[in-house]
């Protein structure tokens, strides 16, 4: 009895779908979509395993990698440029106002809270996308590079009170070899070049010394790297 029922179900749909071309239609349309959505997913999955297309995992990585990368350049680059422009100000001495130069001291101020509060992040972070190796290299080496920046620009910004204008001039000068040094390991760094090895074929980072280089051997680094005059 229940196969005669759905044998009469069955004639009943098969009845249906001759006398009515157009389900007729629209079914078999349905399941080539079907067929090809599941051959579309076949494929990518092949794809995937074969390594010949990225996962959406990987892709995500990937894009939090460029937005790390981003971050830190910008945030490093932001602290340069206020750095360079206070001290072009302070150098030019009467012929900028004091209001000026307090200007762009207070944005490098708030440029290198900013790179504070986000350094622990940017280390992990690159321990994390681009290995150990350069992780400590940003911690251990470039970071000191920013703190003897630093210690350059608060002897500029804070004088002594017998500093004559020789001595001062001096001490504006060393501030500006501090920033193009930073600048010339962070751009080596931020381009992904490895650092040459030192003369005693240690593995040494050109770093360790770009920090304490006088003005005129920094920038010509920076130079040699970039391409460009400064």
């Amino acid at each position: 009895m229940a196969d005669d029922q759905q044998a009469d179900r069955t004639e009943s749909a098969l009845r249906t779908l001759r006398n009515n071309k157009l389900v007729a239609v629209v079914l078999i349309v349905g399941m080539s979509i079907v067929a090809l959505a599941n051959f579309s997913d076949s494929v990518d999955k092949l794809l995937v395993a074969l390594k010949l297309r990225p996962d959406a995992l990987s892709v995500a990585r990937e894009g939090q990698r460029d937005d790390v990368s981003r971050q830190l350049t910008a945030q490093a680059w932001r602290r340069f440029f206020w750095a360079r422009a206070y001290l072009a100000r302070v150098s030019r001495g009467a012929a900028v106002s004091e209001s000026e130069q307090d200007e762009a001291w207070h944005k490098y101020i708030e440029a290198s809270a900013d790179w504070s509060s986000n350094v622990m992040i940017y280390i992990l972070a690159v321990d994390r996308f681009y290995g150990h190796a350069k992780s400590v290299e940003l911690e251990n080496v470039l970071q000191p590079c920013l703190g003897t920046m630093a210690d350059k620009l608060i002897v500029v910004r804070y004088p002594s009170a017998n500093l004559n204008g020789a001595q001062q001039q001096a001490n504006i000068a060393a501030a500006i070899a501090a920033v193009d040094a930073a600048n010339s390991g962070f751009y080596t760094f931020v381009s992904g070049f490895q650092p040459p090895k030192a003369g005693n074929g240690t593995d040494q980072s050109v770093y360790a010394t770009d920090c304490e280089l006088d003005g005129k051997s920094a920038r010509a680094g920076l130079a040699a790297r970039t391409g460009k005059q400064r």
